[in-house]
């Protein structure tokens, strides 16, 4: 299950595309990554960046939710 995942988030390596009879000569692939797996980036990053006002707002509410239920 752990090989699926790493597989899903990492995506399929696609190697350069080099012509045959070309003086140029590229190294570097990428990797093609399932849609799903580019908004997790993304969401991801995001937080990572902006994870101290996204806690803080989360615990706020959360506080507020149990005052007020009291």
């Amino acid at each position: 299950m752990i090989e699926r995942l790493h597989r899903w988030w990492e995506g399929k390596y696609v190697p350069p595309e080099n012509p045959p009879n070309s003086a140029l000569f590229i190294l570097q692939g990428h990797y093609d990554r399932h849609w799903t797996a580019r908004w997790t980036q993304s969401a991801w990053d995001y937080f990572k960046e902006h994870h101290r006002w996204i806690v803080g707002l989360l615990f706020g509410a959360i506080v507020a939710i149990v005052v007020k239920a009291r």
